[in-house]
């Protein structure tokens, strides 16, 4: 879930803080989709919306108290949304920048404090301009992995279907003597009853895989069933 911004009293009253405020609610707005079982699928969703969130609820909660973030958390910000690659820490330019902004603000706590403000509103188009990119290769990523993702929807309906079958055939079972394997086979046919045969694996096997974690004890016994005296 992407984060709710609560700004107080004291963070409307910076106006750097106002400008970052309608900017998150703008990029909020535009990532309410994020949240969608096809867009956390895609290679882009699984590496951007965690880093998303990150720096959303840093910048967040700055917003929300009025408290500039520590120089740490955004140079932890600059380093998770600027991907470059470094060799060396004599040619880290994120790590160089924020040396001489850190040696600036030993002036002054006030500096300091202004210097980290003035970042907030940065950072949120940074968040943004990031936003837009990934959004572009999600939507790409989305039409490719489409028959893939309704393939794998399908296919965790019959076999909770399977388990809902095989459920109720053994609550009738009072005699105890249906084991997983033959329940497999009932649970199998009543599949291609149903008309889902094409979306069934290339055997039986596999419906007693599905089956096999709601099975009774007694249906995990090996052997034939005792027979019951008259």
């Amino acid at each position: 879930m992407t984060t709710k911004y609560k700004p107080t009293k004291s963070s409307r009253l910076h106006s750097l803080h106002n400008a970052a405020q309608n900017m998150s609610d703008a990029i909020t707005a535009d990532v309410r989709s994020y949240d969608a079982e096809a867009e956390k699928s895609t290679p882009t969703g699984r590496d951007f919306i965690p880093k998303f969130n990150y720096v959303l609820e840093i910048l967040s909660d700055s917003i929300s108290s009025g408290i500039a973030p520590s120089f740490d958390n955004l140079k932890s910000i600059a380093k998770t949304l600027i991907a470059v690659p470094v060799t060396d820490s004599r040619t880290d330019l994120i790590e160089t920048c924020f040396y001489h902004l850190e040696d600036a603000s030993n002036i002054c706590e006030e500096a300091s404090e202004k210097i980290r403000k003035s970042l907030v509103p940065l950072f949120l188009a940074l968040l943004e301009s990031s936003n837009i990119t990934a959004t572009a290769s999600m939507s790409t990523e989305k039409l490719r992995l489409k028959p893939l993702l309704e393939g794998n929807r399908i296919k965790t309906s019959v076999i909770e279907r399977a388990k809902t079958i095989a459920t109720e055939m053994w609550i009738k079972d009072t005699d105890k003597g249906i084991k997983t394997s033959e329940m497999a086979d009932k649970v199998w046919s009543r599949l291609v009853d149903e008309g889902l045969s094409e979306h069934l694996p290339d055997n039986v096997e596999r419906v007693r895989v599905w089956i096999r974690g709601i099975a009774p004890e007694y249906a995990k016994a090996k052997g034939r069933p005792k027979k019951r005296s008259a």
